[in-house]
């Protein structure tokens, strides 16, 4: 359906609503830190037809596709929950009814109990190869040797089992990630991957007067940062080795790839220290990419501390695992543009939103890096974290 420059569908149980766009809104989101991608759907039956044939029902399928010119995302999902959250008409079955919806993928998990002789990439690539993905992105791995499926789910046994033992040789040591984004594509792809891509587009936050159709306008931006603790436990794992012989622990001088260098938005004024000990099995070489990749995995959140939230006009391409360019503007001088918060970004987190009470959609990201490096005068240069 077109609608005001729009292009919205949506397929419940594979029959397209036929409503005004007035009469429903909705919101899409991908992250690279969830597996599944998440629907937020809210629409007026104002007749209680829905209701009455239970349309919304856990389970059944919803299918978007969303976006503006050649500009479009399509996702399978199925209903979590729903609620009616307002009567219409006291006496009559109608209202308002929210439903949060998941990925397809979630209705075709099943515990099973298995032994995979292989890589993580392909033992991934094996197990999500029953869904119609409109891609799959996986970056090849070593690992090669027996994994184990302990009455695991699909996504469990990626999560808790490949993802957190993960190695590539191509991935510059850097760690990798888990994700179905809006686009019904799925991503097994190292931080290196993402990160290295081209990006897709500039996104200019500036003083200035701009067309109705500029889609690469930021309205709003807003840095932001995780909390002080969270970002201190982040940036200071350390790594411990166990001899086998003696049971003497040695501990490893290693942090984070300087690849993408920068400092952190933590002060040092204080000592950070961790606990954290690991359990080495050096004696057993099968699992030396595993070690490699359990301490890579450790350090995961250390490559995101850099961050911005952004308010877009609806961009549907930009969903997570990509990169933009951000041109930011300061005020301390009318063409100077931030060191800070500009640059280049990974797309953390996007929600694309229809709005049908104001008719209108809009992009929402979170961008995330390591910081720049900033110069000597910036006021706190000398106490930001360096490893």
């Amino acid at each position: 359906m077109e609608y005001k420059g729009y292009t919205i569908d949506i397929l419940l149980n594979n029959s397209l609503v036929e409503m005004i766009p007035s009469e429903f809104s909705f919101s899409m989101t991908d992250d690279i830190l969830s597996f599944f991608s998440k629907l937020n759907f809210q629409i007026k039956d104002i007749s209680g037809l829905l209701l009455e044939h239970l349309a919304l029902t856990p389970g059944e399928k919803v299918d978007i596709t969303f976006g503006q010119g050649a500009e479009l995302i399509q996702n399978p999902y199925i209903s979590r929950s729903f609620e009616n959250e307002d009567t219409f008409s006291p006496g009559f079955l109608n209202g308002l009814i929210s439903m949060n919806g998941i990925h397809e993928y979630a209705s075709l998990q099943t515990k099973e109990s298995y032994a995979f002789d292989g890589s993580p990439s392909g033992i991934v690539e094996e197990v999500t190869s029953e869904f119609p993905f409109s891609e799959s992105k996986i970056d090849s791995s070593e690992n090669n040797h027996v994994w184990y499926r302990p009455f695991y789910t699909q996504r469990e046994l990626i999560e808790n089992v490949l993802l957190e033992n993960v190695y590539s040789n191509n991935s510059n040591n850097t760690p990798f990630f888990a994700f179905i984004d809006s686009n019904n594509t799925f991503h097994f792809e190292s931080f290196y991957t993402l990160f290295e891509q081209t990006p897709t587009m500039d996104l200019d936050y500036a003083p200035g007067e701009y067309g109705e159709n500029a889609f690469n306008r930021i309205i709003d931006l807003k840095p932001f940062s995780e909390d002080y603790l969270t970002l201190q436990k982040n940036l200071t794992n350390k790594f411990f080795r166990r001899n086998n012989l003696d049971f003497e622990f040695t501990e490893e001088d290693k942090h984070i790839t300087d690849l993408y260098p920068g400092d952190y938005l933590v002060s040092q004024e204080t000592s950070l220290i961790t606990d954290y000990k690991y359990f080495g099995r050096t004696d057993q070489s099968v699992y030396e990419n595993d070690v490699l990749g359990q301490e890579l995995f450790k350090m995961r959140n250390s490559f995101l501390t850099n961050k911005i939230f952004v308010l877009l006009p609806l961009n549907a391409n930009l969903t997570s695992g990509k990169t933009v360019n951000v041109n930011t503007s300061t005020s301390i001088g009318r063409n100077d543009s931030s060191l800070s918060y500009s640059g280049k970004f990974l797309i953390e987190k996007s929600t694309h939103t229809w709005n049908g009470d104001s008719q209108n959609g809009f992009s929402q990201l979170v961008l995330s890096r390591k910081n720049k490096e900033l110069p000597s005068n910036y006021l706190i240069k000398d106490r930001l974290y360096k490893p």
